[in-house]
């Protein structure tokens, strides 16, 4: 969730063995953000808060988005992640 604080949402280190979050391609609001840039900021936020491990829980590009390749996206997060 771009733009979101997970932060009143965590309920402590004591309570989770890790912390996840998902994204999803799934309409042209997302078109022009990359893997990079949908996933940082909750990355960030979460590793910030926590000292538990993270876990990309799950991923994914929806039919029909113009301009973007199931194989290229997830070759993408193979590379960076």
């Amino acid at each position: 969730m771009v733009g979101i604080d997970p932060t009143p949402y965590y309920p402590g280190d004591d309570y989770v063995d890790l912390v996840s979050t998902d994204a999803y391609f799934y309409n042209a609001m997302f078109e022009k953000l990359s893997f990079y840039d949908l996933w940082m900021p909750m990355y960030t936020a979460l590793t910030t808060l926590s000292s538990k491990p993270f876990l990309a829980a799950e991923v994914g590009v929806a039919g029909g988005i113009s301009g973007w390749n199931k194989a290229a996206y997830f070759a993408v997060c193979g590379e960076r992640y």
